[in-house]
């Protein structure tokens, strides 16, 4: 009973030690993974925009999707993350 008890914490503890690195990187991931489906939807609104021939609609949603993309992906510069 002490000693499955023992295990019990060893397992926990090796979990939260690793947790560290691994939950920063699911919740990464999960965001990109999100973040690219809303610009595949935003860049099939512009497209359909230009194919209603509405051009200024199109440029602005496409501006927004070029930013947005840059915004998702660009590296950070924070010297606090390196």
């Amino acid at each position: 009973m002490w000693l499955r008890q023992v295990e019990k914490q060893m397992e926990h503890q090796r979990f939260m030690e690793s947790a560290i690195y691994t939950m920063p990187l699911k919740v990464m991931k999960s965001a990109h993974r999100s973040a690219l489906a809303a610009l595949v939807v935003l860049t099939a609104v512009t497209g359909y925009a230009l194919y209603l021939d509405h051009q200024w609609f199109a440029a602005i949603f496409g501006a927004l999707d070029v930013v947005a993309i840059l915004g998702v992906f660009a590296r950070s510069s924070d010297p606090s993350e390196e």
